[in-house]
């Protein structure tokens, strides 16, 4: 709830006032499971975006308080509930601006679970993480590296790289894994360093593509190649205009034809029943399937 709150509908002021309790016994109606027709058409309405926005400013007032209920458990004997406590200590500290004590989760870590859950949630809150970045798990130095204020370190990013040299590997690396990683490591390692980078990474991170295209599949090809093929194509697609197609090859690089060969060589990114990366490839102007990016490439 407080990761919610974090990200969503905490702009600006909370609107003046709640709808009837009619109408909110209406809407609470509607968003019953059992009504899925009419929880899509109530969820399209203005009523939700008073409500939505009334519940980000509500759980912000009561971020200290939630605070409070959750730090004891930082100390918990079991280490599963001391990771979620550190997860959910760090996000309502950031939600109510509050400054989060860490260092009894830290006396009594015992694995390197909750040692990245630690590093991820002071790099969250802000905290410096360059000393981690030489710690001699890999899995700790990636949590440290992928703290906001690493976003401009040429050490860190040389560590998002290093460890998407063995992508299986570091999806193997957590017993109970943390909640940043909210699917496969290797994806969350991907976008963050297709978000660090500018076009002219993308010739450096050619690389990383090619490493993780054997372990994607239709389910994780727009999470694992996404952010990587729009830091690639998305300067042609700003200049030429994101619904227009490549008309003319030779109008590609280099770099954007070698990203297009691990596409057509892979298996995983093709298949008949998910949409998600076809629709990636059709907000960058490219063929939605695979014997398009084949014909593409052979004229």
């Amino acid at each position: 709830m407080a990761e919610g709150a974090l990200h969503a509908f905490l702009d600006g002021e909370p609107e003046s006032g709640l709808p009837s309790e009619a109408e909110l016994d209406r809407v609470h109606d509607a968003l019953d499971p059992e009504n899925e027709d009419e929880a899509v058409e109530v969820r399209e309405e203005p009523v939700m975006e008073v409500l939505m926005r009334r519940v980000g400013q509500d759980m912000r007032a009561a971020a200290p308080a939630l605070y409070e209920a959750v730090r004891p458990l930082l100390t918990h004997h079991g280490a599963l509930t001391r990771i979620r406590a550190v997860e959910a200590a760090a996000a309502l500290a950031r939600l109510g601006g509050l400054e989060p004590d860490l260092s009894g989760a830290a006396d009594m870590a015992e694995s390197r679970d909750e040692g990245a859950a630690i590093v991820l949630a002071l790099g969250g809150s802000g905290g410096d993480t360059t000393e981690f970045l030489t710690h001699a798990d890999p899995a700790i130095r990636a949590c440290a590296a992928l703290a906001p204020c690493q976003r401009g370190n040429p050490v860190a990013t040389a560590e998002l790289v290093a460890a998407l040299a063995d992508p299986a590997g570091a999806d193997a690396w957590f017993t109970f894994r943390p909640a940043f990683f909210d699917g496969h490591v290797r994806s969350s390692l991907v976008r963050a360093l297709a978000d660090r980078s500018g076009p002219q990474g993308a010739e450096r991170l050619l690389p990383v593509l090619r490493a993780v295209a054997p372990f994607t599949t239709p389910l994780t090809a727009e999470r694992d190649a996404g952010p990587l093929l729009t830091l690639a194509f998305a300067p042609r697609v700003r200049a030429e205009g994101p619904r227009d197609p490549v008309g003319d090859p030779s109008s590609l690089t280099d770099v954007q034809r070698a990203y297009l060969c691990v596409l057509a060589e892979a298996d995983g990114f093709w298949s008949d029943r998910t949409a998600d990366f076809a629709v990636v490839l059709a907000r960058l102007g490219l063929p939605r399937d695979r014997e398009g990016v084949r014909a593409l490439l052979d004229s």
